[in-house]
């Protein structure tokens, strides 16, 4: 409650009030990991106008995209993605309303939905702001100009953009079919058989039982890529896990993702037939739900042990379902990887092999889920005409509180309405700061000059979401949000009880 405290309406929002930390103490030979190298802490913590440094595994950005691939971002991939996601979010309010089990079954995913949904909100409007493409496209035509100096380079450059921007000419006549030819949608460029959204979680495993029974029985190197060798034990792991599956959920999801479908691509569409044979979308989802027996992590084992053989010949009919649509979206996906990926694999190299030789090591790589470092300066910023100081307090988390009569999600936790006397309401909470990060950054540790640990980062603001696309300059008031040290010692110390963890981190003798 308080690591995620004012739910969504704060989310990617400042000021901010999240104690968003976690411990964990690592063992070797059943004995606490004494280490010689670490972070020490910083009881001060951060302040304005401090030298930061991130270390972290930053996601995914698409500032090196060309301006075709950001055309078609903006005009189809991005609106599209939204109809997805807007469509099930509101297919899982639907659901959430029908009852008090329903709303907490529901609530996670209702959570990621609108984390995702206000993300995707902010980055279109980066791309639909005229000075921002414009500066996309101002730094395409001083690339072609550079390039034109390098006659080398040349030739390369302007075939493989041209390549690319073919693909992408190609790509929205296929788009709507790639999005929703799926039981498992998830990104609209890749269908994959993913874990991480599983509001639909029977639908997923069949489809990925389905996907695994037939690529195991190629080569590794003619799979998929995520039923590689090397992915196997990851994904057998997810399939066989125990976590909680609500089968209401998942008939209600299935129902509304099939009827979304049938509306987007019309009755005829060959994955429309394949999965509805005639019946409604709430008649197929309630057969195929009803009557699986895939929420038995047992039954999901007989059939990984079982093969090929096993799947081909099963009558469940979730199994069955998956099945059907199974070649429609292998097709689709063919047709993607032929015409898009391959295209953007091998013109993307020749084209960021004619950048480094224009630029050498002037121009960053995107980020790719690995180790960077950033710095910034820890910094308010003008929001409109309004000042927004570079720190919150415990003052402000009670005064947000009281301002909305602890409301949800503005109500605290029992712990800190008894221990609120006990506090310095002074001490800061969270800060922000202008370090270029992203997604996959929560949880980065922020150090100051002399080394020390003096946050955490868990959050970007609204003005910042942009940055998938285009890096926002400080001026522009976009920051990365922390929680500050002081905060967390001064938690644990005063309402947690974890005192002797902070003589720990603090480095002091008991």
């Amino acid at each position: 409650q308080i690591a995620f405290y004012g739910g969504d309406a704060d989310n990617f929002t400042y000021p901010r009030h999240d104690l968003d930390v976690t411990f964990f103490r690592v063992y070797e030979n059943d004995r606490p990991v004494k280490t010689d190298h670490f972070l020490k802490w910083s009881a001060k913590g951060a302040g304005e106008n401090d030298l930061v440094i991130v270390s972290g595994y930053p996601g995914t950005t698409n500032r090196l995209l060309t301006v075709a691939q950001l055309h078609y971002h903006r005009d189809v991939g991005n609106p599209l993605q939204m109809q997805v996601w807007t469509a099930r979010r509101a297919a899982l309010n639907r659901y959430a309303a029908t009852g008090a089990e329903a709303a907490r079954r529901a609530s996670e995913q209702q959570r990621s939905f609108e984390n995702n949904i206000k993300r995707l909100t902010s980055q279109q409007a980066g791309l639909l702001n005229p000075r921002m493409m414009g500066k996309k496209e101002d730094e395409e035509k001083a690339l072609k100009a550079e390039i034109a100096r390098r006659p080398e380079s040349q030739k390369d450059y302007l075939e493989a953009s041209s390549r690319v921007a073919e693909a992408y000419r190609e790509m929205p006549k296929m788009a709507k079919r790639i999005a929703f030819s799926t039981l498992t949608p998830s990104r609209l460029d890749l269908m994959t058989t993913t874990f991480s959204n599983p509001v639909a979680r029977l639908a997923t495993i069949a489809a990925a039982l389905v996907r695994y029974s037939e690529e195991t029985a190629k080569p590794n190197d003619k799979r998929y890529d995520e039923f590689r060798d090397s992915k196997i034990e990851s994904l057998k792991f997810n399939l066989l896990s125990k976590a909680a599956i609500y089968p209401e959920m998942d008939e209600a999801m299935l129902a509304a993702w099939l009827e979304e479908g049938r509306k987007a691509l019309g009755p005829d569409d060959p994955f429309v037939r394949a999965a509805l044979q005639g019946s409604t979308p709430a008649e197929a989802a309630k057969r195929a739900v009803s009557g699986t027996k895939l929420a038995d992590p047992e039954a999901r084992k007989a059939l990984l042990e079982g093969g090929a053989q096993a799947v081909a010949k099963s009558d469940d009919p979730m199994i069955e379902l998956a099945r059907r649509v199974e070649p429609v979206t292998r097709e689709l996906r063919a047709w993607y990887e032929a015409n898009v990926q391959s295209v953007e694999s091998s013109a993307g190299q020749k084209i960021a092999r004619a950048r480094f030789d224009a630029y050498g090591k002037g121009v960053s790589p995107d980020a790719t889920f690995t180790l960077r470092l950033s710095y910034g300066v820890v910094s308010g910023y003008e929001e409109d005409t309004t000042l927004v100081p570079f720190k919150t307090t415990f003052y402000g988390l009670y005064d947000r509180a009281e301002s909305f009569g602890e409301k949800p999600p503005y109500d605290l936790p029992e712990r800190y309405r008894a221990g609120r006397g006990r506090l310095d309401l002074s001490t800061p909470f969270n800060f922000v700061y202008t370090a270029d990060t992203i997604g996959g950054n929560s949880g980065s540790p922020i150090i100051n000059r002399a080394g020390e640990l003096v946050g955490l980062n868990f959050d970007s603001n609204i003005q910042k979401l942009p940055n998938r696309y285009l890096y926002v300059e400080a001026e522009e008031g976009g920051r990365a949000v922390g929680v500050h040290s002081a905060a967390i010692l001064e938690a644990l110390s005063k309402l947690y009880g974890a005192g002797d963890l902070v003589k720990e981190l603090m480095g002091y003798k008991n």
